[in-house]
């Protein structure tokens, strides 16, 4: 585990589409989509792709995001396979649809693209959503006109409110207010995000502000009230209630928590060993694949726990309080 690593509360890669040409598009990444628009449509000054300033392109449409990464440098992965289908090592060349640099220009070829990497172990292990703030591009993603990756489940959301494409002759005014109103909608998914996320920070803050604390597998202590860095490991708690089932973004740091807690290391080694219990001897390998578990249980309350949202929430407890 890299003690120094951390993982920013949202990052997303993100796929615009210019309200003037709609065959010009843009991939990109980001920690917050909301800026990052408002840079590619010139309200902020600085910022924004080259690309994204080019005369006659803007007002751009973000018209779908990608975001659970567990951390920037699996995002900006993406992101490069993303923008470089026709090289990236995930997916095989043999199944590319995206044959050379020139290639893939259309809007079915960029999300089955996107399929296809969200459904490469590597990504699918972290349970990526890819979230629609225009309905025409997810009624693309919902035809799958190449029908790539078929039988694997992708977790996808569209936005409350999200909006169709304008025809070919609109008025200016009614061009902008479609970017404003996109705008709108990309604002909303991240302050929701950011918001759970807190509700999240202020339930461990009041954990670990009483100090000592015990790992229930190992029965050693952490304390991230102490000046000792030795003592700020990266540790879990079970984000599971024990009265509404699962953490959310709707509860409150009042509501009572599965108290079960560990060090993540520890935490890593039950679920291996829970792992590699149910696998037959066939199966074992000592493949990289299966040095990263998908799951476990807790011992407390027995609820699924996913391995990646576990690490995340770890990371993002030492970034928040180990110098607290």
């Amino acid at each position: 585990m890299d003690e120094g690593h951390k993982i920013p509360t949202f990052y997303c890669c993100y796929i615009l589409q210019s309200l003037h040409k709609r065959q010009s598009f843009y991939i990109g990444s980001t920690p917050n989509p909301f800026r990052r628009l408002r840079q590619h449509n010139g309200i902020l000054n600085k910022g924004g792709a080259y690309r994204t300033h080019r005369q006659g392109t803007r007002p751009w449409e973000m018209i779908a995001c990608i975001h659970g990464f567990a951390s920037n440098i699996a995002a900006l992965q993406f992101e490069h396979a993303w923008q470089h289908g026709y090289a990236t090592h995930y997916v095989a060349e043999k199944d590319r649809l995206i044959k050379n640099k020139n290639g893939g220009r259309s809007l079915q070829h960029k999300l089955a693209l996107a399929r296809q990497l969200m459904s490469n172990p590597y990504f699918l292990r972290m349970r990526l959503i890819i979230n629609f703030f225009n309905t025409e591009a997810h009624s693309v993603w919902e035809q799958n006109k190449f029908r790539v990756c078929k039988d694997i489940s992708i977790h996808t959301d569209i936005s409350e409110g999200a909006l169709t494409s304008l025809s070919s002759k609109v008025s200016v005014d009614t061009i902008l207010a479609h970017a404003d109103t996109n705008l709108q909608l990309v604002s909303a998914l991240y302050c929701r995000y950011v918001d759970a996320e807190n509700v999240k920070i202020n339930i461990y803050r009041t954990k670990l502000t009483h100090g000592c604390l015990l790992c229930k597998i190992c029965l050693n202590d952490f304390d991230y009230t102490s000046e000792d860095p030795s003592m700020k490991p990266l540790v879990m708690f079970c984000p599971f209630s024990t009265k509404c089932n699962k953490f959310n973004e709707d509860q409150t740091s009042d509501i009572k928590v599965c108290g079960f807690q560990a060090h993540l290391s520890c935490v890593y080694s039950l679920f291996q060993k829970e792992r590699i219990s149910k696998l037959m001897p066939k199966s074992s390998t000592n493949s990289e694949q299966e040095l990263i578990p998908e799951k476990g249980n807790c011992p407390e309350c027995h609820n699924d726990l996913d391995w990646t949202q576990i690490v995340r929430d770890s990371t993002l407890i030492r970034s928040k309080f180990m110098n607290s």
